[in-house]
């Protein structure tokens, strides 16, 4: 890959989406 570090923000982002979707559901 040209640039490595963009596979792992988007892994991060997806990650703190995927936290946050969580913990709407929790609220809701």
């Amino acid at each position: 890959m040209r640039f490595p570090f963009l596979g792992l923000w988007y892994n991060k982002l997806m990650m703190f989406l995927g936290a946050f979707d969580s913990a709407a559901l929790l609220v809701l």
